[in-house]
């Protein structure tokens, strides 16, 4: 009845926020089965869950399903969707088109004026920049955005935008980016952000590669593709076995 059916929607919303992806999916399963989605927000964490799993045409479906519930002029549903569809493209290693879509994404954040929003949108722009290899236009954006997250007292954002930058400073060879990253790695882990984690030690993996520690990077890339599979982490995996196979 309509109690089960809310206690599956805090459910999906919940495992959305945390990244436990594979609990999300099997909730949205059992949500489907009662009925429609009724609401933009459940529809919203729908779509992540399903684009985390790698279902990327059913993700964009659900977004704007989404859309057809939000009233037309509603700015920050607006906003909402624009991120989720940037993240649906992350997912789906579509990196052109995230960053297409960020850029979108952050204009639109900063006409609501809502400092989390653009701080969430010039976070997701830095790391499909990053991805698709425009580096300076990542540092860029990961950096405006944890400076707008630290002043909104953000500390789950601020945190992922330092876990990114201390991974770019350690690329370019900076020293203490590779403690940074373990500090920044190691808060997210005892908060119990699933997705960050998972983001923060595959780079930690890929920092290790770079300085030649073959058996440190092997390991730490294992690690966090038993967990992203655990979790249903698609993308994790995807780049975690990328990783594994150029170690050999």
């Amino acid at each position: 009845g309509p109690l089960r059916a809310r206690a599956l929607a805090v459910e999906i919303e919940a495992a959305s926020r945390s990244g436990d992806f594979a609990r999300g999916s099997r909730a949205v399963e059992k949500l489907e089965a009662i009925g429609p989605l009724q609401s933009s927000r459940v529809l919203l964490a729908a779509a992540y869950v399903r684009a985390a799993s790698g279902d990327l045409a059913s993700s964009l479906r659900t977004i704007d399903e989404a859309e057809r519930l939000d009233a037309p002029g509603d700015l920050a549903a607006a906003v909402d969707r624009e991120k989720q569809r940037v993240l649906t493209y992350i997912y789906a290693r579509d990196f052109k088109a995230a960053v297409e879509a960020s850029a979108h994404a952050v204009d639109l954040a900063r006409t609501t004026g809502v400092r989390f929003a653009i701080a969430a949108a010039l976070h997701n722009l830095g790391d499909a920049a990053r991805r698709l290899g425009d580096l300076p236009r990542a540092y860029a954006a990961l950096t405006e955005s944890k400076e707008i997250s630290d002043a909104a007292g953000q500390e789950r954002l601020a945190t992922l935008n330092r876990i990114h930058l201390a991974y770019l400073d350690g690329m370019r060879g900076v020293d203490g980016a590779e403690a940074q990253l373990r500090d920044a790695v190691r808060y997210v882990d005892s908060r119990g952000f699933v997705t960050d984690a998972l983001e923060g030690r595959f780079l930690l993996g890929m920092l290790h590669l770079k300085n030649r520690e073959i058996d440190d990077a092997k390991r730490e890339l294992q690690q966090v593709l038993e967990q992203a599979v655990e979790y249903g982490n698609r993308l994790v995996v995807e780049d975690a076995r990328e990783a594994l196979l150029t170690v050999g």
